[in-house]
């Protein structure tokens, strides 16, 4: 049941692009997200990946990556302030977790598909040649 959920996010990732929520709707999906804070660094491949179209200042910002990590699982992981870095579907990226408050008020681009997958965690990621 969840490899099935999860093939459908990743499937509509693709398929259909971002489609963008109003306000409320926005809130109302990040709270339901489920912070974690992983005691290791998380290898794994980027599923997909969005900068903020917003700069980093009062409000803070995140870009917002789904990576599938090597252990099976499926998480989505904010690095804060991430206005260039970018990562392709399929690419090997190590995350390195950070600890910040979930009542930050962080504002990250968000849509239904992102919204879907709840497992949520800040860091900062890189690319691992393979």
């Amino acid at each position: 049941m969840i490899r099935t959920a999860i093939a459908t996010l990743v499937a509509g990732l693709f398929s259909y692009g971002l489609a963008t929520l109003t306000v409320v709707e926005r809130e109302n999906c990040q709270g339901n997200w489920q912070y974690f804070v992983s005691p290791d660094n998380v290898k794994g491949r980027v599923i997909f990946h969005q900068n903020t179209n917003e700069l980093c200042g009062v409000v803070p910002t995140a870009s917002v990556t789904l990576v599938r990590t090597i252990e099976d699982d499926t998480i989505k992981v904010l690095e804060l302030c991430n206005l260039s870095k970018k990562f392709a579907s399929g690419e090997l990226v190590m995350i390195s977790p950070e600890v910040i408050s979930e009542s930050a008020n962080v504002s990250v681009p968000v849509d239904t598909r992102v919204c879907s997958l709840r497992r949520t965690c800040f860091g900062v990621i890189k690319s691992v040649a393979e």
